[in-house]
């Protein structure tokens, strides 16, 4: 089928055209001659309960399956969907369709059937590279986050689709989910722009920002809704063969106006550019307990040692809304607390209404009223409300520091000169 045809069958506007288009052609080339598996009840109920969904939701999906087959343009569309986000370079749904006028209010349940479409292709892809069955399992309870999360937001069932593209780094096999946590190797040139020290004295840490060196009065990274001329001063970081020189990064995640020179006689960098870090991802559901956090990271370094022995895994790094340092000033006795007061917290530019969508579903606006259910969003209600910013932040914590976890070693060592 031509796609101007798909999208006046299903009564979509013009502007959708440019948003579809890419690869059309490819996927009209492969398409079936059969019902597409992934739409075929008996292949979303095999291995179900590894989505983390509930049961009672079978129904919801047979019903939109039954739907999106029984009509050729509609089934033209899964098709190039599923083809898009598994076989064809960088996929992108955020500004697909939602489909309401044809499927009614779970519409977006038409991208749910693709995003469990996950889990057979990731067997498959774990199968090849010798990883046991049960990591791809574990990888796709995923689902039921998003579901969770959208479900938060409109109350109804599916997911976003502008979450759906993720699940292409399960299916490639790049990121894996090792007890609480998901992992993805990554080389810190680029992505993370710090570096680390340890003092041969007493092995004390010392972190600098080594870009983005705007911050506030409060030792904040300035962030893109930030008017730069509001910065209370403007960090520093200069490396040669004899010494550093920069603006030192605290472990609770704050910057001080202040410049420091570090000699490296005395001193060794433990986090630079070319170290590969296992980029952290927080799958939705809580219960993040000291124990099982500290249990994911031990687990997740002998999982890479065993199945990607070829990667030197120097540290455990990521950039994440909840890491910014006044949910542990609110909340000290919560899980996150504890968690955020193991590691080497790092200043990051934000956006202001960091997280917001993952606690409430939706984007933040003024004019909604939002539930105060949980502590977390209440902070955040309290912050924005109050005219202050969401922010995200960045951390790390050494792998040769692995069996301090628990000690809270970098805030320990804070005290050692």
């Amino acid at each position: 089928m031509e796609l101007p045809d798909v999208l006046k069958t299903l009564q979509l506007e013009d502007t959708y055209l440019s948003v579809i288009e890419p690869n059309w052609d490819k996927s009209e080339a492969s398409f079936p001659a059969a019902i597409p598996e992934f739409l075929t009840s008996a292949e979303y109920r095999r291995k179900f309960e590894c989505t983390g969904l509930d049961s009672a939701l079978l129904p919801v999906l047979d019903d939109i399956s039954a739907k999106i087959t029984n009509n050729p343009a509609l089934l033209h569309l899964a098709w190039h969907c599923y083809q898009s986000q598994y076989f064809h370079p960088n996929p992108s749904f955020a500004k697909w369709p939602w489909l309401e006028n044809i499927l009614g209010e779970n519409s977006t349940v038409f991208y749910l059937l693709v995003l469990i479409a996950a889990l057979p292709l990731t067997i498959k892809k774990y199968q090849k590279m010798g990883i046991p069955e049960e990591y791809a399992e574990a990888i796709c309870s995923r689902a039921r986050g998003y579901y969770d999360t959208y479900k938060a937001g409109y109350n109804r069932h599916g997911i976003n689709p502008r979450q759906l593209y993720w699940a292409r780094f399960y299916s490639d096999g790049v990121i894996f989910r090792i007890g609480r946590f998901e992992y993805w190797p990554r080389q810190l040139e680029n992505k993370y722009p710090f570096a680390a020290y340890k003092k041969h004295k007493n092995g004390r840490i010392l972190t600098f920002r080594t870009s983005g060196l705007a911050y506030n009065q409060e030792g904040y990274c300035l962030g893109g809704n930030e008017d730069p001329s509001i910065a209370a001063f403007t960090g520093k970081y200069e490396k040669t063969d004899k010494y550093v020189i920069g603006t030192p990064i605290n472990p609770e995640g704050i910057a001080s106006a202040v410049n420091v020179k570090l000699d490296l006689k005395k001193w060794t960098q433990v986090l630079g550019p070319d170290d590969i870090l296992l980029e952290l991802h927080i799958p939705e559901g809580g219960k993040m307990t000291l124990e099982t956090c500290g249990q994911s990271f031990k687990d997740a370094l002998k999982f890479f040692e065993q199945y990607f022995p070829q990667t030197r895994v120097s540290a455990f790094g990521t950039i994440s809304w909840i890491f910014y340092p006044l949910y542990e000033k609110i909340m000290p006795e919560s899980n996150l607390a504890a968690f955020m007061r193991e590691l080497y917290l790092v200043p990051w530019p934000s956006g202001g209404t960091d997280g917001f969508y993952f606690l409430f579903g939706r984007d933040y606006d003024k004019q909604t009223v939002y539930p105060r259910d949980t502590s977390v969003r209440r902070a955040m209600l309290d912050e924005l409300e109050s005219g202050g910013s969401l922010r995200s932040g960045g951390m790390f914590f050494l792998a040769e520091h692995i069996e301090l976890f628990g000690q809270k070693p970098y805030r320990t060592m804070l005290r050692s000169r």
